[in-house]
């Protein structure tokens, strides 16, 4: 193991190829990302800005809700 890694720093683990979505993907595109690139959350960007993170646990969150319904 690299030694640099020992130290914990956030940089070092960190992906660097970052696929994003945009705020207006449907559901069903998020989910196509999330399964095609084995993640478990994207970053949502508008404009080259990021302005929220979306995570499967989300939308396992409201698909519980939806069916306890």
């Amino acid at each position: 193991m690299d030694p640099r890694a020992a130290s914990g720093s956030v940089e070092w683990f960190m992906s660097r190829n970052i696929r994003s979505i945009g705020p207006d993907a449907n559901l069903g595109e998020a989910c196509a990302e999330f399964l095609d690139l084995k993640v478990g959350a994207l970053p949502v960007v508008e404009d080259g800005k990021l302005v929220g993170i979306l995570s499967v646990l989300d939308i396992v969150g409201v698909a519980a809700k939806l069916l306890a319904r």
